[in-house]
């Protein structure tokens, strides 16, 4: 009988950990502007793939897709040595395109040409997620979507 009620505690208390859990996660999502801003914070002092895991931590499905993640890992890692390290990063524009869908661009300097970087941060409730993470050479994204 003790062990049973014992066991019930354990449950019980187990049971409000994950409510809890899960009503903190909701509640304490970072922003958008949270969000960039320690992304380029731990890119600036070369984390360049540590930045990657962080951005898409935050939406777990993103993760999912190992190959594709390690590809552009690969690719940022590519343009490092190839520009060098970046030097400075600075915020292009922030774009609402709808209520739910925010456009972020940044320009990160390095020593011999800057790559052009674009957010995207969808909102399908009361929280922003990071949705998709792009970065170019080339500055033909640069400019409005709406």
């Amino acid at each position: 009988m003790e062990l049973r009620r014992i066991m019930t505690r354990r449950v019980l208390a187990t049971i409000s950990l994950i409510a809890l859990a899960s009503v903190v996660y909701s509640a304490e999502a970072p922003a958008p502007q949270v969000v960039a801003n320690r992304f380029f914070e731990i890119f600036m002092k070369g984390g360049n793939v540590e930045a990657i895991d962080y951005f898409m931590a935050q939406k777990p499905v993103l993760k999912a897709n190992a190959e594709q993640l390690q590809q552009m890992k690969t690719l940022l890692a590519s343009a490092v040595r190839l520009y060098g390290e970046p030097i400075g990063v600075e915020e292009i524009s922030i774009e609402e395109i709808t209520p739910s869908l925010q456009r972020r661009l940044y320009l990160t300097k390095h020593a011999s040409h800057p790559l052009v970087w674009e957010m995207y941060f969808y909102k399908p409730k009361d929280r922003w997620i990071p949705d998709q993470l792009l970065f170019v050479d080339q500055y033909q994204i640069l400019g409005r979507k709406k």
